[in-house]
């Protein structure tokens, strides 16, 4: 069988990739080698059963891929071959799946049958079909007919010209890691935190993303410009969290203006190369080199990227350069505070604006009072001072927390005080929280400022500790100021006119002389300190950068010998040499990254020192450093990434020690059993430890140890049953390994366990009964496990509060379940769970978050008394038949089942913003329909009767979807049910639409708040509704609806603000321009195979983007040559289209891609190729100025193609024909 499956059951299960391959081609070698790879990353794939029966593996192979993220087929030699791999190939494009293909040992033109190899395969499928063979499968799946070889080949052409990878000449290891290292990149982007509560930031977020419109298919950057403190980098943090679900690869590159000026741009180039690949890269030459790589994991990507707080344009131009770097739909957001930056034509400007009156009192007062609003007596002062900050959301933040819990005294006295200083002075008017604070905060601050923004808060509170600068309290007072914040869950963060306003103070200590100020953060200047030993008493940190150059270059004692009271260093690459003796005596943290391998300096006694950091350094066990420099009070030892310690060093002289990080250490083989020594060990980070096979029994007597974290690839791994020792135990996390002699008994011994987690561990199918005696554990994750079931005892576990199992094999839950009185978040998505739940899940009375997705549950207990739950998750519950009661704290609710008959009255949920409603049926026909009927070519004989009568036997009443007024999103898929809401006007809050009911007896009526709107299966042309009164309309899309000539009298002309339309699968005869909104953007029409006529093309005047897939009946598109602002055009499967009109006034073309187009025969131009940047097409033409004659398929034509005056023509693509050059 030469199909992509697994050997387990798929019940239902998410999977994250799915494999379709030729087995007799691939499975024993390069598959079966990509598939571990894959799992050994922890992400889960689909990959056969060969003893499966026949009809079984088919069902499991639909679901499979519904159910999975990313799809990849492996093209092989006799892929097309086989039937089952062309039936998968066409399943996973009628759902419309990422797919990535891998081309194996054939080419793109294989795939887009413009070779014989395939083409050859299709044919002897179509001959087999007529002579009644191939029928072994009918009473599975599939009914065989030659009708599936069209759809095949529409497969192939449209997943061969998709970017993907080719095997070529790389070995598979090689292969399989690059390719496993983008997938985890696909499906892992992490959320930018933002502050609770905004204020002032709707509005603007909708303009910016509306100047964004990700449905476009052009490049677009949006730079987002204002005054320090604005809050341009939280709106582009909200825009980033919304829109990254929707791109290949994504990266949020902060604070470049500092990062550019302390790291440099190769820094900033590896970071960005390094977030589109999911893996830490090696250094880059220069930025040349920088530049050149970014191109080349760009250009064929859809990128989202935002470049914050941008100085410089040549910080754009080697970060984003122009839209030529990225892949269509790709979007650069720059924030800035000089639009001067802007200042270029594929920029859109958005000025943001101070805050007006009532925004700036609402947010001044959440600081100053913890409300909305001034008590009544304050009112008048809060006006007041909110008049001086000039309505700054930073400023407003800042003095409202100043102001807090003063007196009314107080009050007045700063506001005077602030209104001597200049309006724009705003780090002046900051100063006063500044000059406020303790001494002690003061001196934290200022490292704030200078070193530590962006850095976990764990080393420096250790390094404060060891200064006596007594950090706990002291950072309370900063974040209670709202001058520091802690982000990421443990980092530290302030504003970047507060780090001015730092290192602005420090930077007075003394103008002329670095040596004499207290922190010196430029690497310039901190290196000529050292180069010239100018270093005085005065100094108390420095940093410099990583700088090649500098590899090898040692300081000796006079270097250091003025830097008395230096208690923070941190270098690159450099090295100690020569007798330290009572030097470096204040010294409480050493970061010396890069570290080199030989040793030479003598009498380094580093008594004070309490971290050091090591990481990233060629050093080995065998280091003479261990041995020479002395630490005896070391608490913190960060030897991430070291990659040839194959043991860890001796801990002898380390005892003191609380902090030991291995992480990454990949050839780490053992951990030395000194580490028994360490009593005072807290936390213990063996992640990415791939060669470990366990932990030392010696760690059983650590009575301190809080955390553990362990990870690898799969391999097997070892607890040691003296575990359970660990008394002071917090947090055991254990990801992807396989556990061999399964979980120790002992584990239930630890009774201050408050997180386990077992994340994609294999080697444990059931947890132990003694599970229940965590009696202080408040965080279970077992997603992705092996686990299948759960003890009765989990009842005991009474501080549960999540419960994660997403993705596992958990196949019922415990009637105990319902005695967790606590528990607030339930993750089942994705099991194999089925059947009736436990009707004691009823009790879960604080449960908020319930997810069941991609189960096969029969039916729920009684929602309706969980009375907290906001979140309910039902989608692809395709077993599900009616939904309960429903609680009315819901806020969002997602279910779709191909079996549902029965929805209940849910119009008193009125906290619902977010609802789906899916009865999707079993095999797909509504959605393949129009694809079969295109064969046909839509002929006067068809009929939507078919659509009509093929459901609808369901009759409840849910127009009470009209009552439900606070929706914002609302989609309704259901063509099971007759009796359908058709007035949504009183829904004054929604934003996106969707609605796909074949029954819906007259045309809907639209709330004019829409944005977003896709109509579906109305097969009724009098269904059509009216859509001139959607102002904010800015994406509209049509699938499988009867439209004929339906345009000239919806409406569509008067959508002002419409950028994209989209019509797929619809029945509609000609289209005329002049009756579209003339500020369209992106027009894409597929699988149209009635339209005959495309006329007034000139009248898109703003018209950038062009798609034409598959109309196969269409002969004109006049006024193509008009349309000067188009930068994309793409025509496929056009069969009857015999000629382009002329395209030379185009100027703004960059990419022209023709396929498939059997009587194209003339694209008119005025001759050669001019000025073209990239020239496209599988054979990679050169930059060769003359004609490009082409010889179309099947009517053997010569195709005169001349683009001399196309002069922004990028990407060139002519498929599925004969090419040369004349």
């Amino acid at each position: 069988m030469e199909i992509g499956g697994t050997s387990s059951e798929v019940g239902g299960s998410d999977y994250q990739v799915f494999l379709s391959f030729r087995g007799t081609d691939t499975r024993q070698g390069f598959s079966d080698t990509l598939y571990h790879y894959l799992k050994d990353a922890g992400i889960t794939v689909f990959k056969d059963s060969e003893e499966q029966p026949l009809g079984e593996k088919i069902q499991k192979i639909l679901d499979a891929i519904d159910c999975s993220s990313i799809c990849i087929p492996i093209f092989s030699r006799n892929y097309a071959s086989s039937k089952w791999c062309l039936r998968e190939l066409a399943r996973m494009v009628e759902l419309d799946k990422k797919i990535i293909p891998v081309f194996y040992d054939v080419m793109p033109d294989d795939v887009t049958l413009q070779t014989k190899l395939y083409a050859d395969a299709l044919e002897e499928h179509s001959r087999k079909f007529m002579v009644g063979k191939g029928q072994e499968s009918r009473a599975y799946a599939w009914e065989e007919s030659a009708s599936e070889v069209p759809q095949w080949e529409e497969a192939l052409r449209k997943v061969g010209t998709l970017a993907g990878w080719n095997l070529r000449d790389t070995g598979h290891g090689e292969f399989c890691n690059s390719v496993t290292k983008e997938i985890v990149i696909r499906l892992n982007v992490k959320q930018k935190i933002v502050p609770d509560h905004l204020v002032g930031m709707d509005d603007q977020v909708k303009a910016v993303l509306g100047l964004l419109d990700v449905e476009a298919y052009d490049v677009r950057y949006v730079g987002i410009h204002g005054m320090g403190g604005i809050g341009k980098t939280t709106l582009a943090k909200v825009v980033f969290n919304e829109l990254s679900p929707h791109f290949d690869g994504c990266s949020f590159l902060s604070d470049i203006r500092e990062s550019w000026k302390q790291d440099g741009v190769k820094y900033l180039q590896k970071q960005l190369l390094s977030d589109l690949q999911g893996k830490v890269l090696q250094e880059i030459s220069d930025h040349d080199d920088g530049i050149w790589a970014l191109k080349a994991n760009m250009r064929n990507k859809k990128i989202l990227l935002v470049l914050d707080d941008v100085e410089k344009t040549d910080q754009i131009d080697k970060l984003a350069g122009n839209s030529s770097w990225f892949g269509t739909g790709s979007r650069i957001i720059i924030t800035t505070r000089d639009i001067r930056v802007l200042a270029t034509d594929e920029v859109k400007a958005f000025k943001m604006e101070e805050l007006d009156s009532t925004q700036a009192l609402r947010l001044f007062s959440r600081h100053a009072f913890w409300n909305d609003f001034p008590p009544s007596d304050y009112f008048d002062l809060s006006e007041e001072a909110i008049s001086v900050t000039g309505h700054l959301p930073l400023c407003l933040e800042i003095i409202g927390s100043f102001l807090r819990s003063r007196c009314k005294e107080e009050w007045a006295d700063k506001i005077k005080a602030l209104k001597k200083i200049p309006p724009k002075n705003v780090q002046q008017k900051l100063m006063i929280s500044y000059e406020a604070l303790e001494c002690r905060a003061k001196q934290m601050f200022l490292d704030i400022a200078c070193f530590f923004v962006n850095r976990e808060k764990t080393n420096a509170i250790y390094m404060w500790e060891a200064c006596n600068f007594h950090p706990r309290v002291s950072l309370e007072e900063l974040i209670s100021a709202s001058l520091v914040k802690i982000a990421d869950g443990n980092k530290l963060w302030m504003h970047d006119v507060l780090r001015e306003l730092g290192r602005e103070i420090v930077q007075k200590e003394n103008f002329k002389d670095p040596g004499r100020r207290s922190r010196l953060w430029m690497h310039e200047e901190a290196l000529g300190t050292l180069e010239g030993e100018e270093g005085t008493e005065v100094v108390q940190a420095m940093r410099m950068s990583n700088d090649e150059q500098l590899t090898g270059h040692c300081f000796g004692k006079e270097a250091f010998k003025g830097l008395k009271n230096l208690r923070f260093l941190e270098w690159y690459r450099l090295s100690f040499d020569g007798d330290f003796s009572r030097l470096l005596k204040s010294l409480r943290w050493l970061s010396w990254h890069s570290c080199p391998e030989d040793f030479t300096a003598t009498n380094l006694n580093l008594q004070n020192l309490v971290i050091l950091d090591l990481s990233w350094s060629g050093i080995s066990e065998q280091w003479d450093g261990w041995s020479r420099i002395k630490m005896g009070h070391l608490k913190v030892l960060d030897l991430t990434g070291c990659k040839n310690l194959t043991k860890s060093p001796d801990f002898s002289k380390y005892t003191t020690l609380e902090r030991l990080i291995l992480a990454d250490c990949e050839a780490l083989t053992e951990i030395d059993r000194s580490v028994g020594k360490l009593k005072r060990l807290k936390h213990l980070n063996v992640k990415g430890c791939d060669s470990l096979r366990g932990l030392p029994e010696e760690l059983g007597s650590l009575d301190d140890l809080e955390e553990i974290f362990v990870g690898g690839k799969r391999k097997s791994f070892t607890l040691p049953e003296i575990i359970g020792n660990l008394k002071s135990l917090i947090i055991l996390e254990i990801f992807n390994v396989q556990i061999t002699n399964g979980l120790p008994s002992s584990l239930c011994r630890l009774n201050n366990l408050k997180r386990l987690a077992l994340i994609g561990c294999s080697g444990i199918e059931r947890l132990p009964d003694s599970l229940g005696d965590l009696e202080s554990l408040i965080e279970l994750d077992i997603s992705y496990s092996a686990i299948s079931e759960l003890p009765d005892s989990i009842g005991n576990l009474r501080e549960l509060k999540v419960m994660v199992m997403t993705q596992s094999k958990i196949s019922t839950l415990p009637g105990t379940i319902g005695m967790l009185k606590k528990l607030e978040v339930l993750h089942a998505g994705g099991t194999l769970l089925m059947g009736a739940l436990p009707r004691e899940m009823e009790s879960l009375s604080r449960l908020k978050v319930l997810d069941l997705s991609n189960t096969r549950i029969l039916e729920l207990f009684s929602v309706s008394k969980l009375s907290l739950l906001q979140t309910l998750d039902l989608e692809k519950c395709h077993q599900l038949r009616e939904l309960p009661e429903l609680p009315k704290s819901l806020v969002s609710l997602h279910v779709s089942s191909r079996s549902l008959q029965k929805l209940p009255d849910l119009s008193e949920l009125h906290n619902l913003v977010d609802l789906k409603l899916y009865d999707a049926n079993d095999d797909w026909a509504l959605g393949l329909v129009l694809a079969k009927v295109g064969a046909y070519r839509l002929n006067e004989s068809f009929s939507f009767d078919a659509l009509m009568n093929a459901d609808g036997e369901c009759s409840d009443n849910i127009e009470w979807v009209q009552k439900m007024s606070n929706l914002v999103t609302l989609e309704l898929s259901l063509r099971n049910f007759t009796n359908l809401p058709t007035d949504f006007r009183a829904l004054t809050r929604l934003k996106a639409l969707e609605l796909s009911c074949p029954h819906m007896s007259s045309p809907p009526q639209l709330p004019f708040t829409l944005s977003r709107l896709i109509l579906g299966h109305l097969v009724v042309k009098q269904n059509l509704p009216d859509l001139s009164h959607l102002n904010n309309l800015s994406y509209l899309r049509f699938y499988n609806c009867l439209i004929v000539d339906g345009f000239f009298r919806i409406g569509i002309k008067e959508l002002h603000s419409l950028n994209a339309l989209m019509i797929d699968c619809c029945e509609i005869y000609d289209l005329c321009g002049c009756c579209l909104p003339e500020n369209l953007r992106s027009i894409s029409i597929y699988w149209c195979h009635s339209l005959r006529l495309f006329i007034m093309l000139s009248s898109l005047k703003k018209l950038k983007h062009l798609h034409l897939w598959e109309c196969s009946n269409l002969c004109m598109l006049q006024g193509l040559g008009e349309v000067e602002s188009l930068q994309w055009l793409e025509i496929n499967g056009c069969h009857t289209l015999e000629r382009l009109e002329d395209l030379s006034k185009l100027q703004k073309l960059e990419v022209l891609e023709v396929e498939d187009c059997d009587s194209l025969v003339d694209v008119k131009g005025e001759g050669g190729i001019k000025a073209t940047q990239d020239l496209i097409d599988e054979r990679q033409f050169a930059e060769t100025p003359g004609e490009l004659r082409v010889i179309g398929g099947h009517s053997q034509h010569s195709l005169q193609i001349s683009t001399q005056s196309l002069d922004s023509l990028r990407d060139l693509s002519l498929t599925d024909i004969y090419k040369f050059w004349t």
